[in-house]
């Protein structure tokens, strides 16, 4: 694996970094007190996203050759990571964090990454400018809240997010793909790894919102920087399916408040780890059985991306779309009765075998 130092002295700052973080957040009372929406029973301490943040940033700008690009993609972390870490603190309302998040994305878009897919549709440079500008401000912010939405369980968005940027390593590491993206999702795959080691079940620390809405962000960014049009149009729909299981517990998040006309932004107990909790699976279970559809998302996609299979990708998405809709409006009962019974099968299984050795 090229440049593999990035990904080692990530992980050595996220891992060496961690107890520090963790004893300063248990020292200033910054943790992450129990209610009545969230699964665990006692105090957890915050912050765990800064000792990713300085993990990934080192490796990063050591290791990238710096512009316009990096310099953008460096000063939105920053952002997101103190005000993340003030909303961990005092709790910023919804429209504020939104317009942060608008404001990182408008920066990164601005310094050019972005979707290049309308100078195909219109020879007007600006309204293509325009247009994959909006797309694009539109697809960060989605991924940064889908991340942040998932951050649910130990070890659950740290997981999800470091199978995805696994994926993007294998993506990003053949010749003649992005330098750069390369060097960020090893990055961030090794800052995540570090974090992990504390935030399994149970967690000794969290990443907060901190840690969430800056992963979201960069996992959007490489999702972006992946993007190959004219040699490869499988590599419009191949992030959408790597990133299935954030944007589709998203999606179904967005279908559910608007069809009991709640706001968009209010919290709630029915998500996807909520709902396996709610269906008798422990912590452990549940995000055995998240990791597994993750892991799956990510080898589709980059199957769909290496082998180019375009319209197969686009059936993929189709079919999370259907699936999507059907559920939100109370659909597959015996499906999702199938399912349940099958992951508590392999879960159990796993749980025995792992008990005996």
């Amino acid at each position: 694996m090229k440049n593999l130092g990035a990904f080692v002295i990530a992980f050595l700052i996220s891992l060496l970094g961690m107890p520090l973080v963790i004893k300063f957040a248990n020292k200033n009372g910054i943790v992450d007190k129990p209610n009545g929406r969230k699964i665990h029973k006692k105090p957890v301490p915050l912050l765990g996203g800064a000792a990713i943040f300085i993990g990934f940033i080192i490796p990063f700008v050591m290791f990238s050759n710096i512009d316009f690009k990096v310099v953008s993609i460096v000063v939105a972390s920053v952002i997101l990571v103190v005000v993340g870490m003030f909303d961990d603190i005092y709790d910023i309302k919804a429209k504020k964090k939104l317009a942060v998040q608008i404001l990182c994305s408008v920066l990164v878009v601005v310094a050019g990454i972005r979707v290049n897919i309308s100078e195909y549709i219109t020879d007007n440079v600006y309204l293509a400018f325009l247009i994959d500008g909006l797309i694009s401000i539109c697809w960060i912010i989605g991924i940064i809240n889908a991340v942040n939405l998932i951050d649910g369980l130990d070890g659950l968005a740290g997981g999800v997010s470091f199978i995805a940027s696994i994926a993007f390593i294998i993506i990003l590491g053949r010749e003649g793909s992005d330098y750069i993206g390369y060097i960020i999702a090893l990055s961030l795959a090794g800052a995540i790894i570090g974090f992990l080691l504390y935030n399994f079940y149970p967690a000794k620390v969290f990443m907060g919102d901190m840690g969430s809405t800056f992963i979201g962000l960069l996992l959007a960014v490489l999702s972006i920087i992946a993007l190959d049009i004219p040699e490869n149009p499988a590599s419009m729909v191949a992030p959408i399916i790597i990133l299935a299981v954030p944007i589709f517990d998203t999606g179904l998040a967005i279908l559910r408040r608007i069809a009991q006309r709640q706001p968009l932004f209010s919290a709630d107990k029915n998500h996807l780890h909520h709902r396996l909790i709610a269906k008798g699976f422990s912590q452990r279970q549940a995000v055995f059985i998240i990791y597994s559809l993750a892991v799956l998302a990510a080898l589709v996609g980059v199957i769909v991306d290496v082998k180019r299979w375009f319209y197969f990708g686009v059936v993929v998405v189709g079919l999370l779309v259907v699936l999507g809709i059907v559920i939100s409006f109370g659909g597959l009962v015996r499906i999702e009765k199938f399912v349940e019974k099958m992951y508590k099968e392999m879960a159990s299984t796993t749980e025995r075998h792992t008990f005996n050795r």
